[in-house]
């Protein structure tokens, strides 16, 4: 009883990710054409010169390498980071 259940349920999970895989949109939708030529604004809390700060900056260019937006980058820090996370 209990091994017919579960291959029973196995079956059916099969199905619903075949359903949920056919189910994909057609064209693949890139990140240039969502974000190509408009601005990102990144907030680091972090001090410039840090770890933080340079691990953003390098995130950065690699948004404006592979979506075409232009990243600017701005410093916000004070209350601990709190100042920098709250946007």
């Amino acid at each position: 009883m209990t091994r017919k259940l579960i291959t029973v349920v196995g079956v059916l999970i099969l199905g619903l990710a075949l359903v949920a895989m056919s189910c994909a949109p057609a064209g693949e939708v890139k990140p240039a054409d969502a974000f190509g030529g408009k601005t990102i604004d990144l907030t680091n809390p972090n001090r410039p010169g840090g770890s933080g700060y340079t691990i953003g900056q390098l995130g950065g260019i690699y948004l404006e390498k592979y979506t075409g937006a232009t990243v600017a980058m701005t410093v916000r820090r004070g209350a601990g980071g709190l100042e920098g996370h709250a946007g």
